[in-house]
């Protein structure tokens, strides 16, 4: 049984993912572009009712019409929501919870003396986010097509009470995934991160285990191999920390230690995805005390693994007025900033070279997207200790860290020191002899 719920949560019957896909791709569509007309449930009938005849409309169809339903609904309302009420919300939030500096200053969040530079340059990078996740929409509202028939082959053989289960829990993470592209957070971030690995595991073990033909298989496995992929892109984690940036900011993503990959990050991601719903499945299955056990033990490690995942979701190196912010709990006790007085140049660098003399090297272990924060005087930076080591006070010339899309910052910074919004000097792209 635990091999047939590996296989099975890939998705639901063939009629009712035909039917989410057009639901999807249609309705999806025409959020984003603020067409929507009309009630989403008469959005999913109508649209539902012209692929399924109605003889086919059993209760496993009415319970996946209704997912659906409910799905549209959260996804519209995350992709109609304008950037103001963003920007309020995550101030509060980030001033509350300590992570970020606020800005000094009217200029920092647009609303100074007349000067639009920051808005449109705010505009700008927030265009740029939404041409470069088009694609990697497309492929997550595709995985229905492509993963659905897979999916269905397998559920063929469950009892009613666990494949209708499947069925939900299948819609509901696609749709989380969904909402987390549509609407970029770091929060949605870990979640298609775990989402995704999910897919591609369950996808193998249908092709596997099941007896589904060639292209059925292939096509699951092709589908959410590209959506593991395209959720991978560094895009994705930009546009995600710049969902809850507030002002005239831009965040970038620091790039999570290598070593994390060996065990830490795939265990974690399995237990985020399979804690929630292994329980809830063997009880469904009529196994009640491995069902019991199974919720006990499952939803509190979902829950710790998926607030571990969130602290490698909050690593940031921002781009702010005053300076640069480095947001690191896993080697900073608090933020540092590093001001524009402070700031000399912040270049590219091989990620092999050794560090300076006076330098502090906070990668993990990470080599690609290594950029040097050189400064002008020296710095008091507070490391962050370890169980059996007390946090450290350092004083450093310079701070090494390895950021997900540093050619993206360095143009960050080139425009704003051009706009001369910051008195910041230019970043070099090439690397010290």
């Amino acid at each position: 049984m635990l091999a047939d719920v590996g296989a099975s949560v890939v998705g639901g019957s063939v009629g009712a993912v035909v039917g989410a896909a057009v639901v999807g791709a249609a309705v999806v569509g025409a959020a984003v572009d603020g067409a929507v007309g009309g009630t989403v449930d008469g959005t999913v009938a109508v649209v539902v009712g012209g692929v399924l005849p109605s003889s086919s409309l059993n209760a496993n169809t009415t319970m996946t019409t209704t997912a659906i339903a409910m799905i549209v609904q959260i996804t519209i309302t995350a992709a109609r929501c304008q950037p103001s009420q963003v920007e309020s919300s995550s101030v509060s939030s980030e001033r509350r919870g300590g992570r970020v500096p606020p800005p000094a200053d009217g200029y920092a969040t647009g609303r100074s003396s007349g000067d639009m530079r920051p808005r449109i340059l705010r505009r700008g990078s927030r265009q740029t986010d939404r041409v470069r996740l088009a694609p990697v929409r497309l492929v997550w509202i595709a995985l229905p097509l492509t993963a659905g028939p897979a999916a269905s082959h397998a559920l063929d053989h469950w009892g009613t009470a666990p494949r209708v289960l499947a069925i939900a829990f299948l819609w509901l993470a696609w749709g989380a995934g969904l909402v987390a592209l549509l609407a970029p957070r770091p929060s949605g971030l870990t979640v298609v991160r775990v989402v995704a690995p999910a897919f591609v595991v369950l996808a193998i073990a249908a092709a596997v285990l099941d007896d589904a033909s060639a292209v059925t298989a292939v096509g699951a496995l092709a589908g959410c191999g590209a959506a593991a992929i395209a959720v991978a892109d560094p895009a994705v984690a930009l546009a995600s920390a710049n969902g809850v940036a507030y002002g005239n900011e831009r965040r970038h993503p620091l790039r999570t230690p290598p070593a994390l990959y060996l065990a830490p990050l795939p265990v974690a991601r399995a237990l985020a995805a399979a804690g929630p719903v292994t329980g809830p499945l063997l009880l469904a299955e009529g196994s009640i005390a491995w069902g019991l056990a199974a919720l006990a033990v499952g939803f509190p490690l979902a829950v710790l693994a998926f607030r571990s995942l969130q602290v490698l979701a909050r690593r940031w190196l921002v781009v702010v007025p005053a300076g640069l912010v480095l947001v690191d709990t896993m080697t900073l006790s608090d933020p540092v900033l590093v001001t524009r007085r402070q700031l000399r140049q912040l270049r590219a660098r091989p990620g092999t070279a050794p560090t300076d003399p006076g330098a502090v090297d906070l990668r993990l272990g990470a080599t690609l997207g290594t950029v040097e924060i050189v400064l002008d005087g020296p710095l008091d930076v507070v490391r962050a200790g370890l169980r059996s080591r007390p946090d450290e006070t350092l004083r450093v010339s310079s701070i090494v860290v390895a950021v997900a899309a540093r050619t993206a910052l360095l143009a960050v910074v080139a425009a704003r020191a051009r706009a001369g919004q910051a008195a910041m000097p230019p970043p070099s792209s090439t690397s010290p002899s």
